[in-house]
């Protein structure tokens, strides 16, 4: 749209300054005017596909294999658990996180046992919902004594592979953040 937009402009430039010549100079003008038709007409091509968006390639489902191909292509140490070839285990400054493949959803949890803590459920139940007021893409809950981080991507009408890279990055800080702030101050 701004491309032919531009293209209207110059055409009509170009009419004014071609009126003004030939208002001049006569029949040399019509010799000119016809050379930068010829110019115009050759190089409009070339302007309208350099202004043309790339495509890139969109995934609307990703198997087990391809995420820890990818994951490993980060630098992200992945493994599968062999229990369920869906599941792949995260190791993030050495504390576990799963990355979950479910159809069209990626999802990533982390637990934290919360046997050994000596803070009451209503302080966990406190905490978690702090987070979920202040972080608006994770939720962080409570299962039994566990507490729990949850993320999830929908793979519905399709992403690219740079949105789960970008999904893992954001997994990866919410993870940090919540281990640094969350659970630490209830341990």
């Amino acid at each position: 749209m701004v491309i032919r937009r531009v293209f209207e402009v110059c055409k009509f430039v170009l009419r004014c300054f071609v009126y003004g010549f030939k208002r001049l100079f006569g029949g040399v003008m019509k010799s000119l005017s016809l050379f930068i038709a010829a110019i115009v007409l050759l190089i409009t091509p070339i302007i309208g596909y350099a202004a043309s968006p790339t495509t890139v390639p969109v995934v609307d489902n990703i198997s087990s294999k391809d995420l820890n191909d990818l994951m490993k292509k980060q630098g992200y140490t992945i493994t599968i658990e062999d229990d369920d070839k869906n599941r792949q285990l995260w190791m993030i400054d050495g504390l576990k996180g799963v990355m979950v493949v479910k159809g069209q959803t990626l999802q990533f949890i982390a637990v934290c046992d919360g046997s050994s803590w000596h803070s009451p459920r209503s302080v966990l139940l406190d905490k978690a919902n702090d987070w979920n007021l202040q972080h608006r893409f994770s939720q962080c809950f409570v299962i039994n004594e566990d507490f729990a981080l949850e993320l999830d991507l929908d793979l519905t009408g399709g992403v690219t592979e740079d949105r789960i890279v970008d999904f893992a990055k954001t997994c990866r800080q919410s993870f940090e953040v919540w281990n640094a702030t969350v659970v630490i101050d209830i341990r």
